[in-house]
């Protein structure tokens, strides 16, 4: 319960699920606006939180605040890198070097520098990053550069002493289109090629790692998301032709059930988050569409009118706060708005919880908090 918002879609398998009840009626709590981020052309790109303390990523510093918009502290990062909780550490990749991990404890002392991640040269980067103390997993996507002539990525898991991977796996000519994730609870990485989605099972400790299941990719329109339930479902959404589409299928890749929602207009179809999986719930996300899912068969379906949907965070109360641009809804199970708070500028990271229900976004130079 310390670690509740811990990576940009919620946790490792991605699936936009806070398990905190709101405590909110739509008020505004404070509002904090940062100095000096238009003239570093700096941006709030997320927010993360663990028991009294946000963490904002402006793409080149980590923020922390406490609950009341203090700002306890900064630290420098590599500009545009991934962010990571785990465990009351905070991750990510050195301002100096961007082949090397660092972490702090809450209170910005440093428990870890010089980590190697290997792989990372110019022209490469990062797709998936799970560090914990002493091991990383990662994926690296190359992009046709020198070190690497053709395209490829490279999924491994390495120590932080190790002189070699713990198992490693290398995929010439291809580009992973999906964001992978991880099923810690279930044991398992998913990753795609162009064609195919891939499990490896992270409790076999083999040098070289194989997938221990492979089946086709549900798309190839591009633009899918995938997300994985506690139990190890995996949910894919995404577009094609004029129809937004789930598919839910269990790790041996049997597809169970397959919605679809017709649209109307060519180009509404795109699917810009993983599927959010609340309790019995799941949650559609398009920018002219909020889909809600129940029992494999659409309960209600509502239209932006206009006004494109840009991020969604389910909450345990079965309802989902979603970002529409400027303004901030809560929207119940049955499709009723519960609140809706108008910032008149671009909300530019998905929305939060605290343990106690406080609700937190941001544009590019504030942060809000709601009562």
């Amino acid at each position: 319960m310390n670690d509740i918002y811990t990576h940009y879609y919620s946790n490792s398998r991605h699936d936009g699920y806070i398990n905190v009840v709101p405590s909110c009626n739509g008020g505004l709590n404070w509002k904090k606006e940062f100095s000096g981020y238009a003239e570093k052309h700096l941006e709030n790109r997320m927010i993360l939180v663990s028991d009294e303390r946000i963490f904002i990523d402006n793409m080149s510093e980590i923020l922390c605040l406490d609950s009341k918009g203090n700002v306890l502290w900064k630290r420098d990062k590599w500009y545009g890198t991934q962010v990571i909780i785990r465990d009351k550490i905070i991750y990510y990749t050195s301002s100096s070097r961007k082949d090397r991990m660092e972490a702090v404890t809450f209170d910005n002392n440093l428990v870890i520098e010089d980590f190697i991640i290997w792989e990372i040269v110019e022209g490469s980067y990062l797709q998936l990053f799970e560090p914990f103390r002493a091991e990383l997993i990662a994926q690296v996507q190359y992009t046709g550069v020198q070190e690497a002539s053709i395209d490829k990525f490279v999924i491994y898991k390495i120590g932080k002493k190790s002189l070699g991977y713990d198992w490693n796996k290398i995929f010439l000519k291809e580009a992973s289109p999906l964001i992978p994730l991880v099923n810690f609870e279930k044991k398992f990485l998913l990753t795609t090629t162009h064609s195919e989605v891939l499990l490896f099972n992270l409790a076999k400790n083999k040098k070289e790692a194989e997938p221990q299941k492979t089946f086709p990719l549900p798309s190839l329109a591009g633009n899918v998301f995938v997300s994985s339930s506690k139990d190890g479902l995996l949910y894919f959404g995404y577009g094609e032709n004029d129809k937004v589409i789930l598919k839910c299928y269990d790790q041996n890749g049997t597809e169970l059930y397959k919605v679809e929602n017709q649209e109307e207009f060519v180009g509404y179809n795109k699917v810009i988050a993983p599927p959010i999986l609340v309790n019995d719930f799941i949650y559609l996300l398009t920018n002219h569409k909020l889909i809600c899912i129940k029992d494999a068969k659409i309960k209600w379906v509502i239209s932006s009118e206009g006004l494109p949907f840009s991020y969604a965070t389910g909450l345990a109360d079965n309802s989902i706060l979603v970002a529409q641009t400027s303004k901030l809804l809560n929207i119940s199970s049955e499709g009723k708005k519960k609140f809706s708070y108008d910032v008149k500028e671009t909300i530019s990271a998905p929305p939060i919880l605290d343990k106690n229900g406080q609700v937190y976004f941001c544009t590019n130079l504030k942060l809000y908090s709601l009562k």
